[in-house]
């Protein structure tokens, strides 16, 4: 066989694809392909709006340790390019997912490039098609690199979403770790979010707390009183959940 004349697509199929299965990762649930990283500009021509299909970023394929939790890209090439002809793509939508590992592939190996410096001190290093490392691997690493404690660990690597229903995670849940350990931007006049979801993240995130309960809050512009929006019963629920993490309990003014 010759690899030049595969396409792109055969070299997913023929080369790169097993050589990840054999390294212990799972199709189901932990291999992505055609993986959208953003999904295009929208163009406005008058009163219609469409999106750009041609400007969409996709990840030939995204290895996750559970779905929502992210570890790695794959950027591959026909064999008509070198090993890591593809490392600039695959870098760029890693720093987009927030994940420190990326790869390269035309099909006779892999370039990995390791953000962390914690797989063997070098930033790029070249692996043969049996030496891609497994799901244990890099999720180590990946723990290492985060600075995760053990709780930490343990709460990151439960798959939350997981049931007997359909339901899909949170929008949050999808998320890079690197954007989710930061305050999500709340309204400044007016909470957006409706209760379930405003549980779940509060809950999730004592710090947003603070920043729901000040920015939910608006003093009323003739009697000076603080005037709660986002529903006739949101100040009550905001204190219910303070109390939820044994803080003290607001005082709010009557009206």
């Amino acid at each position: 066989m010759d690899k030049k004349q595969l396409s792109e697509a055969d070299i997913c199929a023929k080369f790169i694809s097993p050589a990840v299965v054999q390294a212990g990762w799972s199709e189901v649930d932990q291999i992505y392909r055609e993986y959208t990283i953003a999904p295009g500009r929208i163009v406005v021509r008058g009163q219609k709006a469409q999106r750009n299909m041609q400007t969409a970023l996709r990840a030939d394929f995204l290895l996750c340790y559970q779905f929502g939790q992210p570890l790695a890209v794959i950027e591959a090439k026909d064999n008509r390019h070198t090993v890591g002809a593809g490392m600039q793509q695959a870098t760029e939508y890693a720093e987009r997912m927030g994940v420190p590992f990326a790869f390269a592939s035309n099909g006779d190996g892999f370039v990995f490039r390791d953000a962390s410096l914690l797989f063997n001190s070098q930033l790029l290093t070249e692996l043969a098609m049996d030496e891609f490392p497994s799901p244990a691997q890099l999720w180590s690493l990946y723990q290492q690199w985060k600075g995760w404690t053990p709780e930490q660990t343990r709460v990151n690597g439960f798959a939350y979403h997981q049931g007997d229903s359909n339901r899909v995670p949170a929008t949050t849940s999808c998320m890079p770790s690197t954007a989710r350990s930061k305050p999500l931007p709340l309204a400044k006049t007016a909470c957006c979010w409706s209760w379930p979801r405003a549980r779940q993240n509060l809950y999730r995130f004592p710090d947003h707390l603070a920043l729901a309960q000040k920015r939910c809050q608006k003093t009323h512009p003739l009697s000076g009183r603080p005037q709660y929006l986002g529903g006739p019963d949101h100040g009550r629920r905001l204190q219910a959940l303070q109390g939820c993490h044994g803080q003290a309990q607001p005082q709010r003014q009557g009206h």
